[in-house]
């Protein structure tokens, strides 16, 4: 189960040096995660991804955070692991003084399978996670207020789309 295999201390280089389905990045400017799928993605290296982030220095509880779908070509999410990772991913952050923000983008909707699970189990958990699904990034940079300096932060396939601002 993803639970025993995730613990909150789990290291994102237990892949061996393969490359993980998964990129975050934190951008300091914005005070947000930036975290894009890519590929076959499964709960297990998301949640790997996402634990490095947390345990890094510069990290601040509760700080927002972008989930990009859009270069997902399969997921490999059973019940039982999307569940565990609901669990462990809510209960991280109910531990927040103040609730998540989290944005979710997939504008081709073949990553939203996993998205969907997500929400589907976050919603019946006691959960201080607000979730946010946008249709792409301008109306994320939009929702969040933020500035030229800081949409600058996000890497230039992000910013495509800028121009509507």
């Amino acid at each position: 189960m993803l639970a025993q295999r995730c613990s909150t201390h789990s290291p994102v280089a237990s892949h061996r040096g393969s490359r993980l389905p998964v990129r975050a990045k934190l951008l300091p400017k914005s005070a947000l995660l930036h975290v894009e799928l890519y590929g076959t993605v499964g709960p297990g290296e998301l949640w790997e991804a996402l634990n490095g982030m947390y345990q890094r220095p510069d990290y601040i509880r509760g700080m927002t955070e972008v989930g990009d779908f859009r270069g997902v070509t399969d997921m490999q999410a059973g019940y039982d692991d999307m569940l565990a990772f609901t669990t462990i991913y809510t209960k991280f952050h109910n531990a927040n003084p103040e609730p998540l923000n989290l944005f979710l983008l997939d504008q081709n909707r073949l990553g939203f399978s996993i998205a969907e699970m997500y929400i589907a189990f976050a919603e019946s958990m006691d959960s201080t996670v607000n979730i946010n699904v946008m249709p792409g990034y301008p109306e994320i940079f939009a929702a969040l207020d933020l500035s030229e300096e800081q949409i600058a932060e996000f890497p230039p396939h992000c910013l495509d789309e800028t121009h509507l601002l």
